[in-house]
């Protein structure tokens, strides 16, 4: 990786980071080489501003952003990030069988990707759940 797309990969993290997001996440590669491309074609003088244009635009959500417990983990899908859903506390319950579980939050996330099916064009909706806790 050559000394410009490093550099350009560390301000794109500090951005996404910004906007509750990352670009440290299975399947994002082919997402931080497209950004960068574009990058190189239109050489804005405000780097930050247009990432931050260009990141938000990616990055979505229904209501609002996720509100990570700890790092962000966005993840990707077809190369693209996925559509934030909404966020779950799960608090701690002793009373299960087979143990407890608790103070967890699920971050559910979306994506509609195509298919082809014979002749046929269509699409599919991936989920993906994210789990963090406190402990």
């Amino acid at each position: 990786m050559d000394k410009e797309k490093i550099l350009f990969s560390s301000k794109m993290l500090r951005v996404a980071n910004e906007l509750s997001a990352t670009i440290h996440s299975d399947g994002a590669q082919p997402f931080v080489d497209e950004i960068f491309s574009e990058f190189k074609e239109s050489k804005p003088k405000d780097v930050s501003g247009w990432l931050k244009s260009r990141l938000r635009e990616a990055f979505v959500y229904a209501e609002h952003p996720p509100k990570w417990l700890d790092e962000p983990e966005w993840p990707f899908a077809g190369g693209k990030p996925m559509a934030f859903i909404c966020q779950y506390h799960i608090p701690v319950v002793n009373e299960l069988k087979g143990g407890f579980i608790g103070d967890l939050h699920l971050f559910v996330f979306a994506a509609k990707l195509p298919v082809t099916v014979g002749a046929h064009d269509g699409w599919r909706t991936e989920y993906k759940v994210v789990e963090q806790s406190r402990d």
